[in-house]
């Protein structure tokens, strides 16, 4: 998608939500698959298989397109959540898997398994260009001179599991088998690229530039519950194997460059010049497992179980952040940085998501770390 203004031309906007151009590419999401749900009443011996569906291939979000707008024109827009530029190619979610519930019946004997389906992976976003030749200024709070963002979409979560029995006799028993679903990952983010001209902001949470490449975050594993309950005379036992689903990988972002060649002046607090971010996509959590097991026997009983958490996701690197400009920036109340680079990255854990904070880029001498 490209967009083009004239040069020469002249364009106003005066209401709230009404920005001077917007440019964007937004997918649809995956669908989410349908609920199963099996179960019996009373049987000698009972067995059931339970398998949720998959947000699998039709699950999937839709990659974006690339946005390009050239801009020759001057711009003014006066109302609340108005920005000049805003160019945008934004990725689709992967479609998420529900719950499968397997519940047995009473019976002297038990077999049952649950699985829970997986999600669909992140559609991955387009590049995002912008330039700008004329002056362009915004007049109200939180109504950016530019916004120019690629952001991957998030990944699917998987299905949740949950099975339950219920035995006795004089002798009886039960075997449970339940996993969660996976999650699925994230979709990348592509390259930001913004050239500008003059620009002017003057209120409240006005950056003048904000640009941003933003990788999808990796789907959670689903979650396991179970609960069991065995009753005999003469002899029981219950052998249960639990394990939740893992989370999926979070997406890479690119690269981020702002090139500014002339002069920004921010009028309002919390009114950054130059805002530019990078930010790897986020991992998905693994699945807990939440089991209950009574044996209950006049004689001899057995009872195994074995309860395993999913596995959770990689975090994703950050491109590379630039900003260069040659003009002073104007900065006239507080909270309002002249430039501020961020590059985020986030690292694996053990049982979830660790946030890793990179040094920023260096601009112009100073550096600011988080």
């Amino acid at each position: 998608m490209t967009v083009s203004t004239g040069a020469g031309a002249s364009i106003l906007t005066e209401g709230h939500l009404s920005s001077g151009i917007h440019a964007a590419s937004v997918s649809g999401g995956g669908g989410t698959d349908g609920q199963a749900i099996t179960g019996s009443a009373f049987a000698g011996v009972n067995a059931e298989l339970g398998v949720g569906g998959d947000g699998g291939d039709f699950g999937d979000g839709g990659a974006s397109a690339a946005v390009a707008v050239q801009n020759l024109a001057a711009f003014t827009t006066q109302g609340v959540f108005a920005p000049a530029i805003e160019a945008r190619s934004v990725a689709g979610g992967g479609g998420s898997a529900k719950s499968i519930i397997n519940a047995g019946g009473v019976s002297m004997g038990d077999v049952s398994a649950a699985v829970g389906g997986g999600g669909g992976n992140g559609g991955d976003a387009g590049t995002i260009a912008v330039t700008s030749g004329s002056a362009i200024s915004t007049g109200s709070h939180h109504s950016f001179g530019i916004l120019a963002q690629s952001i991957g979409g998030t990944g699917g979560n998987g299905g949740s599991a949950v099975q339950n029995s219920a035995t006795g006799g004089e002798v009886s028993g039960e075997i449970g088998f339940a996993i969660g679903g996976t999650g699925c990952d994230g979709g990348a983010a592509d390259a930001v690229a913004v050239t500008t001209a003059d620009s002017a902001t003057a209120d409240f949470g006005e950056i003048s530039i904000l640009a941003q490449s933003i990788g999808g975050s990796g789907g959670a594993g689903g979650s396991v519950y179970t609960g069991n309950l065995n009753v005999s005379t003469d002899g029981g036992g219950a052998v249960n194997i639990d394990i939740g689903g893992s989370g999926g990988d979070g997406a890479t972002a690119s690269t981020v460059d702002v090139q500014n060649a002339a002069r920004i002046t921010t009028d309002g607090h919390l009114a950054d010049g130059i805002f530019a971010q990078s930010i790897g996509g986020n991992s998905g959590h693994g699945g807990s497992v939440h089991s209950v097991v009574s044996v209950n026997s006049q004689s001899s009983s057995l009872n195994v179980g074995v309860d395993i958490g999913g596995k959770g996701g990689s975090g994703e690197d950050a491109g590379e952040v630039t900003v260069g400009k040659h003009r002073r920036d104007l900065d006239r109340k507080g909270r309002s940085l002249g430039d501020r680079c961020d590059e985020r990255r986030w690292r694996r854990g053990r049982l979830g998501r660790q946030p890793q904070r990179q040094p920023a880029a260096q601009v112009l001498g100073w550096q600011r770390r988080w």
